[in-house]
């Protein structure tokens, strides 16, 4: 049987020199071609006109109130404070220093307040010689080098804070109440000299004030807290349980519904131009316009199960262009709720833009949730949450703790890799490895040889959930840290170690103001290596 396959081929050849027609890409008769766009119905502009204008309508309930965990709620304006009440209130510069930097800046500032109010040397350096800035052998034993040279300088030099305050406070206790004569501070300045000391007392006790974090779950290292915005359905609840960096973002707090009643709500209108999202790599919107190749779309290696680089494939290179973006200024420390948005085109024609969950709802499915908050059934979205302050920058670390496991040995090791100085300023501490000590004769050893800065957890069951408990190495005296959680849940920590960091951070508010908060994140690092138990050893002569 014959065939009848035939093979045309395109193939594109110029036979002018001059290729300017085939690029003016002419149009012989115009009025043609507007003659077949009215018989198919193109001049109706039912799906082809441009967005011109945009009107939005939004609910705004501002936060008001804020806890940590399940404490008492605190009044929080947003334009004014962060959520620093919550998750710690920002200590003085020294009031996070340990005892000697606090005590030596305690006495030190005295001493300029009895000098601006007139006192002479002689009578000022009376308060040193009652007060001194003295340490026992317990604390002399553990301040490093830089720690004896502050020591060295303040000494004799500066009366001691603590005791200053506790003497002071007594003989000033009645409201009438004046420094007795012997301490040598003469009789027509005995009255100054007394308010001062007064003055002096109430700044130092703001100052020795430890300020900890409601919000903070040692156990869980993690903040817990809870933001409170009245509605006018009903109050809402943002919860975040699970935050690790101490950061406040809209995706760390999940919406809930309160107890207290409806209230009024303000209303946000909005009507703008749209302007089209721009992103690298995106599709071209003109015909004869060149791709961009700084994005290679093909170097993406997505299997047929990657369902999450999949959809972003087919909406970079399919609705990459649809995107339309409309500018609407709310406040920060708020939660919006998109009531209703309406774009009118260029032939006059106003539409609705529902919200992709009601487009779900219709078909009885509402999982589909894209850069809003996670809520209960009984509020109604789509919400967004604006944080009351955003991060300016962050400190140096003044404290870092690894958390890693040990299997062979059944512990959880704390290593300290950053600690805080009598002086305040942070040290990098310095893990050497165990050496042994020389000994004539065999010496027989019960306990482990571990450094001082490996404290060990160890897994306890108990009436509750699993946890580890802090424990100390035996044979070695233990060490009180307050710095360091007495448990841990069994969850907090992952398979992989994590370092917790405490630094401060800058925030800034919407009135321009700046807050100081210290925070505690928590971070993955790579494991590091862990001492060896060894039990019942016997030491060889060198």
């Amino acid at each position: 049987m014959a065939s009848i396959t035939t093979w045309v081929r395109l193939e594109p050849r110029a036979r002018d020199h001059d290729l300017m027609p085939g690029v003016e890409a002419r149009l012989h008769d115009p009025l043609w071609l507007l003659a077949r766009q009215w018989q198919l119905g193109e001049l109706d502009g039912a799906d082809a006109g441009s967005v011109v204008t945009a009107h939005s309508e939004a609910e705004v309930a501002r936060i008001d109130a804020a806890r940590g965990g399940e404490g008492e709620w605190t009044a929080l304006h947003p334009d004014r404070a962060p959520l620093g009440s919550v998750m710690g209130p920002a200590p003085d510069e020294a009031s996070a220093r340990p005892p000697l930097a606090r005590r030596a800046r305690g006495g030190r500032h005295l001493q300029r307040l009895l000098a601006a109010a007139g006192l002479p040397p002689g009578e000022i350096a009376a308060f040193v010689d009652h007060y001194p800035l003295a340490l026992d052998d317990a604390e002399r034993a553990a301040l490093d080098d830089p720690d004896r040279r502050l020591f060295a300088v303040m000494a004799g030099r500066v009366p001691d804070g603590d005791a200053a305050a506790a003497a002071l406070a007594a003989l000033l206790a009645d409201a009438s109440a004046q420094l007795p004569d012997d301490l040598g501070i003469a009789a027509e300045r005995i009255a100054a000299a007394s308010a001062v000391c007064r003055s002096w007392l109430a700044w130092y006790a703001e100052l020795s004030a430890t300020s900890s974090s409601p919000a903070w779950r040692a156990e869980q290292l993690a903040y817990r807290y809870q933001v409170r915005a009245p509605a006018a359905g009903g109050d809402m609840i943002l919860a975040a349980a699970n935050d690790r960096d101490g950061g406040v973002r809209w995706s760390d707090v999940d919406a809930a519904r309160g107890d207290a009643p409806p209230r009024d709500a303000a209303t946000l209108e909005a009507a703008a131009l749209p302007s089209r999202v721009r992103f690298r790599g995106m599709p071209t919107r003109r015909y004869w316009e060149l791709e961009d190749a700084a994005v290679h779309w093909p170097s993406i290696d997505a299997g047929p199960g990657d369902v999450g680089r999949l959809l972003f494939v087919e909406y970079g290179l399919t609705f990459g262009d649809h995107w339309l973006m409309v500018p609407l200024e709310a406040p920060a420390g708020a939660v919006l709720r998109v009531t209703s948005l309406s774009v009118t085109d260029t032939f006059g024609v106003r539409q609705s833009v529902r919200a992709a969950a009601d487009l779900d709802a219709d078909r009885g499915d509402s999982s589909w949730r894209f850069l809003e908050l996670s809520r209960d059934a009984g509020l109604d979205g789509p919400l967004v949450f604006i944080p009351p302050a955003v991060t300016a920058m962050s400190g140096p670390v003044l404290a870092a703790v690894d958390f890693a496991r040990d299997d062979v040995a059944d512990v959880l090791w704390a290593i300290d890799r950053i600690t805080l100085g009598a002086d305040g300023r942070p040290r990098t501490v310095d893990i050497a490895p165990p050496t042994p000590a020389s000994v004539a004769i065999a010496t027989y050893r019960l306990g482990p040889d571990v450094d001082r800065a490996f404290h060990p957890y160890r897994w306890r069951e108990g009436d509750g959930a699993p946890s580890f408990t802090l424990a100390s190495v035996p044979g070695a005296s233990a060490i009180v840290r307050a710095d360091l959680p007495a448990q841990l849940n069994s969850h907090a920590l992952a398979t992989a170690a994590q370092r917790l960091i405490e630094r401060p951070s800058l925030f800034r508010t919407a009135d321009g103001g700046y807050h100081v908060v210290h925070l505690r994140s928590s971070v993955a690092v790579s494991p590091p290596p862990t001492p060896a138990l060894e039990f019942d050893k016997v030491q060889e002569p060198s």
